[in-house]
């Protein structure tokens, strides 16, 4: 059954005296299949909530030759070639995706695969017709769009990996109802630059004022404020070097300056900006490994988190200052805050 399917008939020639490939749907057969694939043992896994880099990390792959690489790559090119050798003589038909023929095993197929899934995490498994439902809408989505919006993205991710100029990328805009592609530069990304909102509140007859300061001013998604730590560095020094680089981009004569009132990690506050806080003096990377360690059910990790690491984004920081403008709410946005991790 598995290889290059013979042609199938359309739907409409269906023979349930003599079906598609009806030599491979006799109970018979589907004895000898599994009988000859035994199912692997199963083994229990060890690794279990660890942050993503670590579980990649953990198993660490043997070191491989140029010349094992190489053979291996033989390998598979002369069983490609033998593959392809033996179909040489074989006629073959596209088959294209339908959801209604109930001879091409399509949604036997689907069915299968969905139930067993199912089964494994415990959730409510689906009859056929409601697999061939689900099928129907999402299968032609991904034939079409999807396929087609992967191919953009990978064009333009060429681009990049051969250093291509950044006036070489490309937006794309699709509509396959029409089958209209098109291709345009870039757009510039959006700039965040401080705003009054104003909002009417007819009850009070009030119109509500809220600035937004945004640090530094006309910042973009892709832009960060970089701030180098160490294994030793304190929350407490990581504070006042970012109130350090924060009132770098105020004016020289500015008198109100930047205040860090917290900081957070994940789902958790670690800092509220007070010297009387549990960790002021504490290792701000090892603070910020228990509270992960915390998200992930109190599981320790096999290695401290920064090792292997440049750099740790995953922080929230809420900054304040005295503003003299007349409004009612002053919020300070930031770009994002990157520590850049060093060695003591």
């Amino acid at each position: 059954m598995l290889g290059i399917h013979p042609p199938k008939p359309e739907a409409r020639f269906n023979d349930e005296n003599n079906r598609w490939m009806k030599e491979y749907r006799s109970v018979d057969w589907l004895k000898s299949a599994l009988k000859a694939r035994p199912p692997p043992k199963y083994v229990q896994g060890d690794i279990e909530g660890l942050d993503d880099d670590l579980a990649a990390d953990k198993k660490e792959e043997p070191k491989v030759s140029n010349e094992e690489l190489e053979k291996e790559f033989k390998s598979l090119l002369d069983e490609a070639t033998t593959l392809s050798s033996n179909c040489k003589n074989t006629k073959a038909g596209m088959l294209e995706f339908e959801k209604d023929d109930d001879d091409n095993f399509q949604i036997d197929f689907i069915a299968a695969c969905s139930n067993l899934r199912a089964s494994n995490y415990e959730i409510t498994t689906a009859d056929r017709m409601k697999v061939k439902l689900v099928a129907g809408k999402i299968i032609p989505a991904i034939a079409t769009t999807t396929s087609v919006v992967t191919g953009l993205v990978l064009l333009e991710l060429f681009k990049v990996l051969q250093n291509k100029d950044v006036s070489a990328l490309r937006n794309g805009m699709i509509d396959v109802g029409t089958n209209n592609y098109v291709l345009f530069e870039r757009d510039e990304p959006n700039k965040f630059r401080t705003k009054i909102e104003k909002t009417y509140m007819p009850e009070q007859d009030y119109t509500y004022k809220k600035k937004i300061i945004r640090v530094p001013e006309g910042f973009t998604k892709y832009d960060s404020i970089d701030i180098p730590v160490t294994p030793s560095t304190s929350v407490e020094e990581f504070g006042e070097a970012l109130v350090k680089k924060l009132n770098s981009f105020l004016p020289p004569d500015a008198e109100a300056k930047y205040e860090v009132d917290g900081i957070g990690v994940g789902t958790g506050v670690i800092w509220n900006g007070s010297k009387k806080h549990a960790n002021t003096t504490k290792s701000l990377m090892h603070v910020i490994e228990q509270q992960k360690i915390a998200e992930t059910g109190g599981k320790g990790l096999p290695r401290p988190f920064w090792e292997g690491r440049i750099q740790f984004c995953d922080l929230s920081v809420i900054v304040s200052i005295e503003d003299d403008d007349d409004v009612d709410e002053v919020d300070v946005e930031t770009a994002m805050i990157r520590l850049v991790i060093g060695k003591d």
